[in-house]
């Protein structure tokens, strides 16, 4: 169970907030019977989409269980409108104005090792203070124990996004949703907003460099943009026992539009907003990266940058990857900067030690790697 003491102080500190999530509280009762699954008339015979149960957890938590200030929020595509409840961030959560970079990591409720490992390697968090602000996005957990860690390691770290739809994979694109619209609320002021996945190192000291010194140039272009690998030419799999089975009535069409590789990809303020803008015109559907950076992204005219050579596929690093040479100080800047599939957490903070030290060439050594 928590500590007292933390608590109490916890609880001063937001003694304002829980008033407020009081009255919210007695609200969200009220609003229990307009949490359901919303089609457009038009659509109501054809819709076929398949996620996870929706339930009110939070309402059904009394009050002295979960102290913490909450608010409904409001997800909505043209085959699905669903209300949720997130807690609210603390004074010190959200982004400060000095905000750079806004970087969100879907999490399972009970992947407590992953984050630690993160905060500790890659995501060490008082390197990057006011600058880049890294949140954890976790949705609702199945056992009680989990939610009660979760309640302690918030209040440890501060760090996690917490809304109560259930946690699954096929409910990510949800989770997307969730992370894209608290950064529009409490983190507007950021210029970017990075998403990646839990085994996935990304140097940031790396990052900021490309984005000061490339990805920027084509932001002042393109102001809604997005950086990823891009995948072309892929197809929608028809087969309804596949993981990543999408209805021919939410994507009829034979081919997705050219899409940013889920595991990390990078977008500006502007774009977020303009994706989000267009939901309410888009049938949803369970593959997070094609829905966002593909579909939605053309709908609201964001600008594309396929960029592999920083955000790899696949953890390989070459003994010898390739660089930009600055040619005032010479130095050697690698361009990968991220890469994914660190499927044992235990492996991460080597993974990225690997990534920080890479050492490089104006051209890539491929026959070695590590």
């Amino acid at each position: 169970m928590m500590n007292s003491f933390v608590l109490i102080s916890f609880l001063i500190l937001l003694n304002i907030q829980i008033s407020h999530s009081r009255a919210l509280t007695r609200q969200k009762t009220e609003l229990k019977e307009e949490k359901t699954l919303e089609i457009d008339e038009k659509d109501a015979e054809t819709v076929d989409i398949d996620i996870e149960p929706i339930t009110e957890n939070f309402g059904v938590i009394a009050y002295e269980e979960f102290p913490f200030p909450t608010d409904v929020f409001f997800i909505t595509f043209r085959n699905l409108k669903i209300n949720y409840t997130i807690i609210l961030p603390t004074p010190n959560g959200i982004c400060p104005q000095e905000t750079k970079m806004f970087v969100f990591v879907p999490s399972r409720a009970d992947g407590f090792f992953p984050r630690h490992m993160i905060r500790n390697s890659w995501g060490a968090n008082w390197v990057w203070i006011f600058v880049i602000v890294l949140k954890f996005i976790v949705g609702w957990p199945q056992e009680q124990q989990v939610y009660e860690l979760m309640q302690e390691e918030l209040i440890k770290f501060d760090d996690l996004i917490i809304y109560d739809i259930d946690d699954s994979y096929r409910n990510l694109y949800l989770k997307v949703y969730v992370a894209f619209q608290w950064q529009q609320i409490f983190c507007s002021n950021t210029q970017y907003i990075l998403k990646t996945d839990d085994d996935t190192i990304v140097d940031f000291d790396r990052l900021l460099w490309w984005i000061d010194n490339d990805f920027a140039h084509r932001v002042a272009k393109y102001p809604a943009s997005v950086f990823g690998g891009m995948i072309k030419k892929s197809t929608p799999i028809r087969n309804q026992d596949h993981r990543w089975y999408v209805s021919p009535v939410d994507f009829p069409n034979p081919i997705f539009p050219h899409y940013a590789n889920g595991p990390t990809y990078l977008l500006t303020s502007k774009a977020v907003q303009a994706i989000m803008n267009a939901t309410d015109n888009v049938h949803a559907f369970p593959i997070e990266d094609v829905l966002y950076t593909g579909i939605l992204a053309n709908l609201a005219n964001v600008k594309k940058f396929s960029v592999w050579e920083h955000f790899k596929l696949g953890k390989h690093l070459y003994l010898h990857e390739k660089c930009k040479v600055e040619k005032k100080s010479g130095k050697r800047i690698p361009y990968v900067t991220a890469i994914n599939g660190i499927s044992d957490p235990s492996g991460i903070k080597i993974a990225y030690e690997r990534l920080h030290s890479v050492e490089c060439t104006p051209w890539s050594n491929q026959k070695k790697r590590f």
